[in-house]
């Protein structure tokens, strides 16, 4: 009798340690202690239980994944995160969904080109942090900022497999037609570059210029490297670690994988909108050549599915090139995660020039401002940028990313 106290009792506290290291990791506390509380009670009763030998074992390979299941796919309570972007204007598209967007305009434009920014991600907004930026920009020109669909203030589609590049690009005419812009800069960042080439292919008599910064891929099957996590070291990286390994997390990104319209039923935008943001700000030092600087400037705001579906749409071929392609300037920067044959695409496909930004990774226009808008200027006008590249497709040898 004593044997088997001891027994359960042991199988009890090493249940309630496993319960509570998985609440650490970000599983409600509660259900996972009574979950694998149970399952050691079970195991500890198999041992000692001579006349039934293996009903403890049972019991626990039903209660064990059993409970577990029950606590990771139930709704996961949020406490209130920080307010969304506020932004201050907005229209809606053509079947109703909502583009929220902002302008810049100087004192006076004197005829130039306006030049429309386009965001990363897929799904990634980063318009607070471009705010200062594009503020110094717009004192030469006019300049819209806007939330593609599935980020920031803009809306969340119903059928999450609706974030795909063709969306992208009409949304793009869309913003296009409502500021009445018959020509325009565009001005695409990572994922943003994709989709303002996408445009440039199907509009190419509205786009004056177009300058890609640290450019996702027009070519599918590229190696690109592109898991910013590679550039986390030390606490940044397992911080990160630590996010993702969460039991609702692997099993709500788990479902995704497999179904994406199950997964957007079961875990909904709020939801995981605040997950994805967690993990922003997580990878948020991978950006820069200077971790430091990502403690300066809040994390992104971003749309988990728009990022989650529009990695597929990234894989689309990009229709370039085109006949008569506009001057077309790719800014790489020296830390940029993405690889250097990224370039090679745009160079080919739209026969455009290449400038290399050092001191700065792939929020090279955040890291360099000053430069940055330098370079963008002097190309609009015909002058010759700086740090332009001769040889754009020979990798610099100061160069810091994947070849």
């Amino acid at each position: 009798m004593l044997r088997f106290t001891v027994a359960v009792a042991a199988g009890g506290v090493v249940g309630l340690l496993a319960g509570l290291a998985m609440a650490a990791l970000g599983a409600r506390t509660v259900g996972y202690v009574a979950a694998i509380t149970l399952a050691g009670w079970s195991a500890a009763v198999a041992v000692t239980w001579r006349s039934a030998p293996h009903a403890g074992w049972s019991i626990a390979a039903v209660v064990a994944p059993l409970g577990a299941t029950l606590i990771v796919a139930a709704p996961r309570p949020y406490a209130a995160g920080p307010d969304r972007l506020s932004a201050p204007s907005s229209f809606r598209t053509d079947d109703g969904q909502v583009i929220a967007y902002q302008e810049f305009h100087p004192p006076s434009a004197d005829g130039a080109v306006p030049m429309v920014f386009l965001n990363g991600g897929p799904g990634v907004s980063t318009r607070s942090q471009d705010t200062s930026w594009l503020t110094g920009i717009s004192r030469t020109r006019s300049v819209v900022v806007y939330d593609q669909v599935g980020a920031g203030d803009s809306s969340r589609l119903h059928d999450p497999t609706g974030y795909t590049l063709k969306r992208a690009r009409q949304d793009l005419e869309q913003v296009r037609r409502h500021l009445d812009l018959d020509r325009m800069i565009l001005v695409g960042h990572s994922w943003g570059a994709v989709v303002a080439a996408e445009y440039v292919a199907h509009h190419p008599h509205h786009v004056e210029a177009f300058i890609a910064l640290a450019p996702g891929a027009l070519t599918p099957g590229v190696d690109v490297a592109d898991d910013p996590s590679v550039r986390l070291r030390g606490a940044d990286r397992a911080r990160l670690l630590g996010r993702l390994l969460r039991p609702r997390e692997l099993y709500a990104y788990g479902l995704a994988t497999i179904d994406v319209h199950v997964a957007h039923r079961v875990a909904g935008d709020d939801e995981m909108d605040r997950r994805y943001d967690a993990i922003l700000r997580a990878v948020w030092p991978a950006m820069f050549c200077d971790a430091s600087l990502a403690k300066d400037l809040p994390a992104p705001r971003g749309g988990f599915y728009a990022n989650h579906v529009g990695q597929q749409a990234a894989r689309d071929v990009v229709d370039v090139p085109v006949a008569d392609p506009p001057a077309t300037l790719v800014v790489k920067p020296q830390c940029d995660y993405l690889s250097w044959s990224v370039v090679d695409g745009y160079v080919d496909d739209l026969a455009a020039q290449v400038a290399y930004v050092p001191g700065a990774g792939h929020a090279v226009h955040l890291e360099q401002p000053g430069d940055v808008a330098e370079v963008l200027e002097d190309f609009v006008a015909g002058r010759t940028p700086g740090g332009l590249l001769e040889a754009p497709k020979t990798v610099p040898a100061t160069f810091r990313g994947p070849p």
